[in-house]
Order: structure tokens, then sequence, then C-alpha cells
């Protein structure tokens, strides 16, 4: 560098060649309206040296022939980022997008490879507080509504990390009203079955994106496929034992005794390890996604069924007595029922039995946005370990949670909303179809009413 600054001084021209890739030791900054590392040792020779700073742009004007256009630049600013605003306008400006250029070099890889690939860790930072969204990622939801709403924390701190990406979710078509209310990513689509020809050529069109990473919550082959089918540049996703992923070009493997046992993580701590293996420093957050209203009256929500699994669901007679404990227990109380079109004949036979004013039935009548304002009209929420139950808890209402033959350590919902689990004893050795029916009405009511006038 001594010699550099020596050189200089004696009044020789140095030439630096641009560098939109300088790793760590650059300044982040927009280049082409992407995000690029830029080299600052332009502005440090400048500075050591009293030099002038002159842009240089050579042009072919024939056959092994170039003119050099010199443009000087004004050094009481930093000539680093001069010098490619001159280079951004002369390609934008080019009616050929100036050949001359090395575009084969991908100039913006900064923060490409995998393990930075989501975050914008830099020493220094040139950037707008608002940037262009240029680059694509897309994001596979999970397929089952207490995975989607499990994988929002982590999800929204990719987010975060990256606002220089356009975040489009791929999910089912029962999640995107959720999706949108929630307001995650900036797109969300619903491509169908990519095991039919119409859903291969929806993910074929997903090409002409030229998406740079596919993010899968999945791990199924179908989602795989469908990563494959888009081109993206990179594919995560999760490697569980046993299980091969060859589609995915990068993956994270959580060593085995993390996924089952005494020392099984959450699911949501997992992805949020895997989404830490590519890069993310942002604080996950597990805040509420919305506050609770302040009902007139008392209300509870009760979310029948649990859709993934029968052996989780709770016996309708028992879910009927205790509703007709909570309506006995207050004249200002009202019950509500919950769930899908399959918990309609449950909802029925419970209506019918107990033939009460203060009891609405509600099943099959709201999509999943809707039932997340519903939500936070509730004072308390009851329900089985299901995909309802996770969605009341990240809507900040008050929940309890059912567990028979599942692990709540796994599996509990994961956001910092008050939260009541009740599995009953001996549940653990219990057959998985006769696990749910060890917890008694009684039981679960008692816990209800001491928890619904505990203090948030």
């Amino acid at each position: 560098f001594a010699r550099t600054k020596e050189f200089l001084k004696q009044g020789n021209w140095l030439a630096i060649l641009f560098d939109q890739n300088a790793g760590n030791q650059g300044t982040l900054s927009l280049f082409l309206e992407r995000v690029a590392s830029i080299t600052t040792l332009p502005d440090i020779l400048q500075k050591a040296t009293k030099a002038r700073a002159v842009f240089a742009c050579p042009r072919r004007v024939g056959f092994f022939q170039s003119s050099v256009e010199l443009t000087e630049l004004d050094v009481s600013g930093p000539v680093s980022f001069q010098g490619h605003d001159c280079l951004s306008r002369i390609l934008a400006g080019h009616p050929c997008a100036f050949p001359e250029w090395l575009w084969s070099h991908a100039k913006w890889k900064t923060h490409f490879y995998p393990e930075v690939k989501f975050g914008l860790q830099a020493k220094r930072s040139n950037l707008p507080v608002v940037l262009p969204r240029k680059l694509v990622f897309f994001v596979r939801m999970p397929n089952w509504l207490g995975d989607v709403v499990m994988a929002v924390p982590t999800l929204s701190a990719l987010i975060t990390a990256r606002p220089d990406v356009k975040f489009i979710l791929i999910c089912k078509p029962q999640f995107k009203p959720l999706l949108d209310y929630l307001g995650l990513g900036d797109e969300v689509v619903c491509p169908g079955n990519v095991f039919s020809l119409r859903g291969i050529k929806s993910f074929l069109r997903m090409r002409r994106l030229y998406a740079q990473c596919h993010f899968l919550y999945t791990n199924s082959f179908r989602g795989d496929f469908e990563a494959w089918l888009t081109g993206a540049t990179h594919r995560f996703g999760l490697k569980l034992p046993g299980r091969q992923r060859p589609l995915l070009t990068h993956y994270y493997e959580p060593e085995p005794k993390l996924l089952k046992g005494e020392g099984a993580l959450h699911q949501s701590e997992i992805w949020t390890r895997m989404c830490k293996r590519f890069g993310l420093g942002e604080k996950v957050d597990y805040s509420p996604l919305a506050e609770s209203e302040d009902p007139s009256r008392l209300k509870i929500g009760i979310v029948l069924g649990s859709e993934n699994n029968p052996a989780k669901r709770w016996p309708t007679d028992n879910w009927s007595e205790l509703c007709r404990l909570f309506l006995e227990s207050g004249d200002s109380l009202a019950v509500t029922l919950y769930g899908t079109d399959k918990e309609k004949s449950d909802a029925y036979r419970i209506s019918s039995e107990l033939k009460a004013p203060r009891l609405t039935d509600m099943t099959g009548k709201t999509n999943l946005s809707e039932l997340a304002k519903e939500f936070l009209s509730c004072s308390l929420v009851v329900g089985c370990d299901s995909g309802g139950v996770h969605l009341s808890n990240s809507m900040g209402a008050r929940t309890v949670v059912l567990f028979g033959p599942t692990n709540p350590a796994v599996t509990k919902p994961s956001f910092a909303s008050p939260l009541l689990l009740v599995k009953a004893k001996g549940s653990e050795s219990a057959a998985d179809d006769s696990a749910m029916s060890i917890l008694t009405p009684s039981e679960v009511f008692r816990k209800c009413r001491k928890f619904l006038h505990e203090p948030g």
C-alpha cells in the first residue's frame, strides 16, 4: 500500500478495476438497483495522496480498436460510488446493454453463496432506507395449518433480513387468504398439483422470474420437484434421517437426537436453525401477530377436530359436556364452535344435545383469515393439538391445548401469548387412539376456568 501511494504521489496514473463483489471488506451499495459490495479503495488512495479521480470507460470503435472516455470525479464526495453511478448510466442507456462490459461475470455475488444467503451483513453500508426488490426468492409453505403458523416467525425474519428480495410464497389454496391477511411476502401463489400437466406448466412458467433461491418448509418429493421445475439457482430444505433429497442443492441436516426423545427441539427451533445455516442473523420474533379484542361478554371458542391425525381428536361427547359446563357457569358466557366442513356433523350433534341460545355453530362458515379475526374476539380458545389452536395462539388469544399422543415440546403453539397445555397423566403410555380419552371434561373445565382468570 505504501508503494502504491508513493507511485501516485510521483504523478503517475493508477487504474483500479471496478469490483461489485468486494466481500466483507467492501461497502454495501446499489448497483443497477441491486445490492452489491463495492470496493472503496479509490477513496482511500485519493484521500491519502490527494490525487485526481477519473472515471475511465473504454468503448469499441473498430476491430481491435477502442477509445477511452475520461470523466473527472468530484473528490469532495465518495469517488467509488460516483464511478459506479457513471458506469450504471452507461450500461442502462446503451441500446445493446454495452456488450463491452463483462456481464457474464455475475457481479452481484456478495450475498449469493448459501452460507450468507439469508442476510445482508457487512462492515459498511451505503444502502438507502428502502431498497428495490429486484431479486426473487420462492418460499414453499407447509401443507398443514399448524405448520404454516409455526413457519411465520422464521419467514418474517427472512423477509426482514433481505429487504432487497421479492418473496413469492407458494402454498395450498386454503392458506392464501390467511397469508394475504397477515401481509406476508410480496405475492402468494397457488400453482396447483405439480403431478398434473397444468401444474407442471405453471411451475415451468415461474422460471421466467429467474429466482435465485427456493426455500422449502416441506419435506416431500412433491415440494422438491416443484423447486426443481422453477429453475431456482439454490434450493434449500431440511434433510431428516433416512430421507434423500437429491433435487435440493443444499440442506440442513439436524442431529437425530434433536428430533426425537427428551432432547427433541420444537419444530420452530428446527426451522430457525435451518435458516441460520443459510446466513440468517435476524432475531426470530414470536410476538403475537395481532392484539385480541376486549369482548363485551365472555366468549369461549371451541376448535373441534384435528385434520392431520385422528388420534389427536377428543370424543364428541366430551366436547358436548365441556360446552355444557361452560354455559352453566354463567349467563353472560357464550360458546362458539369452529372447524371445517368435516366437523359439521359433530357440531350439529353438540348443538342438538344442548339446545342453548348462547351456543353458536361456525363450523365450515369461515376461511382462515375470517377464523383468525374470530379468534381476536374470544376470551378463551380450547382445542386439540391442531392448526386452529396454533392460529389462535398467533392471534394473541388465550389458548388451551389438549394433548394426547403428540409431544407438546415439539408441536405446541410457539407464539408468546397466554397458553395452557393440558396432557392427561398416563397418556404417554396409552395407545394413540385412547390417549385423548383419558382427559375428562370436568378436569379440562376446571383448568380452563382457572386459566381464564389468571393475569395475562
